[in-house]
């Protein structure tokens, strides 16, 4: 029974993240793409960015950077990730595209 609600609270939770996507360009003018505030552990952080990366056909990593753990994704996938998000339970409306 208390898996359950762990598992309810847990997909509760993901409708009230509000997630953030930018871009930002590296080495040699590469875009990486930025997903952030996630309210998850690392562990599952690293299974979304799997889900993602393989979906996309891209590659990325999860990285922490100023005590906030964050999804990095080789390529501009701004377009894309608003759907796959909320594939995934999150709320379109909480998910803000920052150029």
């Amino acid at each position: 029974m208390a898996f359950e609600m762990d598992d309810i609270l847990a997909e509760l939770d993901k409708e009230k993240q509000a997630l953030r996507i930018s871009i930002v360009r590296r080495k040699y003018g590469k875009k990486v793409t930025l997903l952030s505030g996630f309210g998850v552990n690392k562990s599952k952080l690293k299974q979304l960015a799997k889900k993602l990366k393989k979906t996309l056909g891209c590659g990325g990593t999860v990285a922490e950077t100023n005590q906030e753990l964050i999804i990095e994704l080789q390529g501009d996938w701004r377009n894309d990730l608003p759907e796959l998000l909320e594939k995934e339970g999150y709320n379109a409306e909480e998910i803000t595209i920052r150029k």
